[in-house]
């Protein structure tokens, strides 16, 4: 099964993630930024969703480090929050592949994930 790396520093939001995505997907989950980079130095991961909002690291921080290591990496970035000017660049500034909003349709963001997962494989 392929392996997802979700980062958010609600447990709320990680649990719900992963209940809903593990049958699917090999699930690991970090709190933070930094915890996300240790799991990605450690396991091999086919793609990551992080949340945008979070203390200490940025979920645009977070992807800004994984790009430099994981150039290739698959990357969603979650939020819930209206942030128009820190998105409109997100691309090209942490290689960020989709954006989906706070609340998400599950299946919409399983589809994706597949879809992403499949494209970096090809």
């Amino acid at each position: 099964m392929p392996t997802v790396l979700i980062v958010d520093d609600e447990a709320s939001i990680l649990q719900l993630l992963k209940v809903s995505l593990r049958k699917e997907f090999t699930i690991l989950t970090a709190q933070s930024g930094e915890e996300g980079l240790l799991l990605l130095r450690e396991h091999p991961v086919d793609l990551i969703i992080s949340d945008q909002r979070m203390p200490g690291m940025t979920g645009l921080e977070f992807f800004q480090h994984v790009v430099k290591d994981f150039p290739d990496m698959p990357r969603i970035l979650l939020t819930g929050f209206a942030e128009p000017e820190a998105l409109t660049s997100v691309k090209g500034r942490a290689g960020l592949y989709k954006f989906m909003a706070k609340p998400w349709d599950h299946e919409t963001l399983r589809e994706a994930i597949h879809a992403m997962i499949a494209g970096a494989r090809t």
